[in-house]
């Protein structure tokens, strides 16, 4: 009788001891398999970044490059376009003494210049037909007669005595 009833607790308890033994195992598992992951994730970070920074060095090293060669191709084509162009041939020695012929063997003024007649600019006056159109000064007539017009303190706006608000700006007028 005592022997049946301590078989099964004894059965549960080595269930439930084996069944938190394989959750443990269980957990263990999970968690290497997870900071496996990430050591492999940052491993490819870590190659990303090392080959985009090989990249970058390659291309600013093709561009430095690049550019040492544009600078030695410039320098020597001037240096032959300095060697090609031929000195120029002077002329003075190749040809003989002409004779300039001026006026008294002297400086050319053409002041003294008989030929020349300076004459002033002609003025410009004003036809009969732009004097008709002058606007003709007299006193300034009022748009609205028996009102009169002052100017908001706010906006600027042209409103008339008789009104209390601004028409622009709705701002309280002086009275």
């Amino acid at each position: 009788m005592f022997g049946r009833r301590r078989r099964p607790i004894l059965g549960a308890a080595v269930v439930y001891g084996a069944s938190r033994a394989a959750a443990k195992h269980e957990v263990r598992k999970q968690e290497l398999m997870a900071s496996e992951r990430d050591r492999e994730i940052e491993r490819e970070v870590d190659l990303r970044r090392r080959e985009e920074e090989e990249q970058e060095l390659r291309t600013q090293r093709a561009v430095d490059e690049a550019m040492k060669k544009a600078a030695l191709q410039q320098e020597a084509a001037q240096q032959s376009a300095a060697a090609m162009i031929p000195p120029q041939p002077r002329y003075d020695e190749a040809y003989p003494m002409m004779q300039v012929q001026t006026r008294d063997l002297g400086v050319f003024n053409p002041a003294e210049d008989g030929n020349t007649i300076v004459q002033p600019a002609p003025a410009y006056e004003v036809g009969p037909q732009f004097v008709e159109r002058r606007p003709q000064k007299g006193p300034v007539q009022d748009p609205t007669p028996g009102s009169r017009v002052h100017y908001c303190t706010q906006c600027g706006f042209s409103c008339q005595d008789t009104d209390r608000f601004c028409r622009q700006c709705g701002a309280r007028q002086a009275a």
